[in-house]
């Protein structure tokens, strides 16, 4: 089924749910509380999710290397982390949209950013374990009430 405007609210809703509950029990947080929303709604798009992490990952590398150089704490840490992210992704998506006949973009333009810096708070394994864990519980839960 077709995903709407209404699952889109519930996927989010739900998303922000089980990740403010995840962060609660284990103080643990899943990419930040939006991104499991947004990749619950990708799951039947699995290359999309797949970019998305490729572009975190390579984001939270050249972030771990630009540190070797710049002084980063604070807000100037995030909002870099995002601008790389979102400038990564658009990269990759260009490319890409060059060279297939169905690209496949990063999901949404910050996500990949939001994921990276979590990663670099907490580990990899962590963050990415926890995505995946309140990303499947919330398509679940859209799967069974919201039938998409």
């Amino acid at each position: 089924m077709p995903i709407t405007g209404l699952s889109v609210v519930l996927g989010l809703g739900v998303g922000l749910s089980v990740s403010l509950a995840l962060a609660e029990i284990l103080s643990i947080a899943p990419g930040g509380y939006i991104v499991p929303g947004y990749v619950a709604l990708a799951l039947d798009h699995p290359g999309r999710v797949v970019a998305t992490v490729g572009v975190a990952l390579l984001t939270f590398v050249l972030m771990k290397v630009a540190g070797q150089f710049l002084i980063l704490y604070g807000m100037r840490r995030f909002v870099l982390y995002l601008l790389v992210g979102f400038l990564l992704g658009t990269l990759y998506a260009t490319l890409v949209a060059e060279h297939a006949h169905t690209p496949i973009q990063a999901i949404g333009f910050v996500v990949p950013g939001l994921i990276a810096s979590w990663m670099d708070r907490q580990g990899v394994v962590v963050t990415l374990g926890s995505l995946v864990t309140v990303a499947i519980i919330a398509r679940l839960f859209l799967l069974l009430f919201a039938r998409i």
